[in-house]
């Protein structure tokens, strides 16, 4: 008996970077069929979603354990080998300095944005 589409496992195995022939045979269709459907705005669509729920995952899960790894990179400042204590120095200030540059243009970005808001 033939397997029917299956536009779920179409969608799941793109999303997690399988190749082409993986996503045909799990989805049920032959590899030019799972190549025109992966290209339909309808399953593309899907697939962003996908990939913007797993960042979204993927983000909470940094920014759950970024607390005890900045505190745990603090924390070797006063290590007693003076090479780590050095490395730590170093990524400390480095990671200070890129989160302000970040914060410095994400300001910027908003205060660019909103001229054109005010203008819709």
């Amino acid at each position: 008996m033939k397997k029917s589409f299956d536009q779920g496992a179409l969608v799941a195995s793109a999303v997690i970077g399988r190749p082409l022939a993986e996503i045909a045979e799990a989805a049920g269709v032959s590899v030019s069929t799972a190549q025109r459907k992966l290209k339909s705005p309808e399953i593309a669509a899907m697939i962003d979603t996908a990939n913007a729920v797993r960042l979204t995952e993927l983000l909470v899960t940094l920014g759950n354990g970024t607390p005890a790894a900045a505190a745990e990179m603090v924390a070797q400042i006063n290590d007693e080998n003076p090479a780590v204590r050095l490395r730590a120095s170093k990524a400390v200030i480095e990671v200070f300095l890129k989160t302000m540059a970040t914060h410095g243009l994400a300001f910027r970005l908003v205060a660019l944005q909103q001229p054109i808001e005010d203008d819709l």
